[in-house]
């Protein structure tokens, strides 16, 4: 009876499907951070985008009142919720930002700010997609 059990069991592992993020994404963070746990990964997309027009807006409104205090604060803030959603890119680029901001080098804040903005223009559909793609894996599996 054992080896019937067993061999059931190792059928249904195999039939669990892994999900594969996007190679545009640092996978092997992602790996890392979620472990497998595919429902822990597309609640944080999910969070991550319905906070990212908020508190990106917020950036933007510190960006054109050139408040490098604020600019700063907000980098900071936004700075670790790119990670978790695999944009490690875009996370270096706000420590960036953070610091010329933290050294009243606005210029520089104001130049790294439309590099990040171009950047996300590309990425952000990239995270809608695999927010998605995160929720057919996870009704399918």
């Amino acid at each position: 009876h054992l080896i019937i059990i067993v061999e059931i069991d190792f059928q249904m592992q195999r039939q669990v499907r892994t999900f594969d993020f996007s190679d545009q994404l640092d996978i092997d963070f992602l790996k890392e951070v979620y472990e497998g746990d595919m429902e822990y990964a597309a609640d944080i997309f999910e969070i991550f985008l319905d906070t990212f027009d908020e508190e990106y807006d917020k950036l933007k409104a510190s960006i054109q009142s050139e408040d490098c205090l604020a600019i700063r604060a907000q980098a900071h803030k936004m700075k670790p919720t790119f990670s978790m959603v695999g944009l490690t890119d875009i996370t270096e680029q706000f420590k960036a930002l953070e610091s010329a901001a933290d050294k009243d080098e606005l210029s520089k804040a104001l130049e790294l700010h439309q590099h990040i903005d171009s950047t996300l223009k590309d990425k952000i559909p990239l995270i809608i997609d695999q927010r998605k793609q995160l929720l057919v894996h996870l009704k399918t599996s």
